[in-house]
């Protein structure tokens, strides 16, 4: 937060009022006004913007400071926080201030310590939440991007809650808590308990688990989940749809098959083609050898009983066919 922070004051006694700004400009913070009614409060924050408002809770006018409160966290440009002071602390009223999640509430009289304190941790409070509404806002528009949604799941309560894609991939309203049972209506039967098990948490650590569904319209999607069991029970999990690629891995398993059957089949031909040859190369070389045979033993006797008229060159020849 740059500069001191603008505090709004929400009180109609004004010497209450007066004390209180004091104070607040003494401790270095900026008082962005004053307001004795709800109306006024919710004009002086659309025009100052505040970043904390000190509401009274018995304030003039119609609403109380109850009301403005529950205002002030439906407005436009984002909640506002509130810290009630009150001289009040019934049970009633103690439950109708918690409903609108204060910041913080403090009891009349109070010190300027338990002011300061009170404030600080409230303006801590609040940085840390806008910084989780942006993170979970660009989260989840990183999952919309992707195709991709968030789901939760109280197994206590026995509900789960989607965000984003998974809506339509499991068929539910979004952002809506739905009993599990309805949630896993859309897992094929043979995936269902292998899905119910991450959800509801008995499977420990990180998961990541792929399955079926059936949404009506549809038609067979294969969808994948991941995401891990939190400490305090919950599951939580981000859905994506991997049809496509499941549809490209069956038809690179069935090319694979096909060119394995292929290799087969050639690897067999191949064989065939080889004993054919073996065969072949048996007949010829049958065939063959008793006219060489015949070829040796003439040659030979040539050289046995006409050596002398056939002189050396001729014997030599005879002698290269005898073998």
């Amino acid at each position: 937060m740059k500069g001191p922070a603008k505090i709004l004051i929400v009180e109609d006694e004004g010497i209450v009022a007066f004390n209180l700004q004091q104070r607040l400009q003494h401790m270095g913070y900026t008082v962005a006004g004053v307001a004795e009614s709800g109306s006024e409060s919710l004009s002086l924050v659309e025009s100052e913007r505040p970043d904390l408002v000190l509401m009274d809770i018995h304030i003039k006018g119609e609403m109380d400071g109850i009301d403005v409160a529950d205002a002030l966290s439906h407005t436009p440009h984002g909640s506002v926080p509130v810290i009630y002071l009150t001289a009040y602390s019934e049970d009633a009223t103690l439950e109708r201030a918690r409903l609108t999640r204060p910041y913080g509430y403090l009891i009349k009289p109070f010190s300027e310590r338990e002011l300061h304190a009170t404030i600080q941790m409230a303006l801590e409070r609040h940085q840390m939440q806008v910084a989780l509404n942006d993170n979970q806002r660009l989260l989840a528009q990183a999952l919309q991007s992707a195709g991709m949604g968030s789901l939760e799941c109280d197994p206590e309560a026995g509900t789960v809650r989607t965000a984003g894609a998974s809506s339509r991939r499991i068929g539910v309203p979004e952002h809506v808590p739905v009993p599990v049972a309805t949630a896993v209506r859309i897992v094929h039967e043979e995936d269902r308990l292998a899905v119910t098990r991450c959800l509801m948490g008995q499977v420990p650590g990180r998961f990541s688990q792929e399955f079926r569904s059936l949404v009506p319209g549809q038609g067979l999607r294969w969808l994948r989940m991941d995401g891990a069991r939190l400490e305090d029970g919950r599951s939580n999990c981000v859905v994506q749809d991997i049809t496509d690629s499941k549809q490209t891995e069956q038809a690179l398993v069935q090319a694979n098959e096909a060119l394995e059957a292929r290799a087969q089949e050639r690897t067999l031909e191949l064989q065939q083609s080889l004993k054919e040859l073996e065969a072949f190369n048996n007949t010829v070389a049958h065939d063959l050898r008793a006219p060489i045979r015949a070829i040796s033993g003439l040659s030979q006797i040539l050289l046995e009983e006409h050596r002398s008229t056939l002189g050396e060159e001729g014997a030599a020849v005879l002698q290269r066919i005898a073998g």
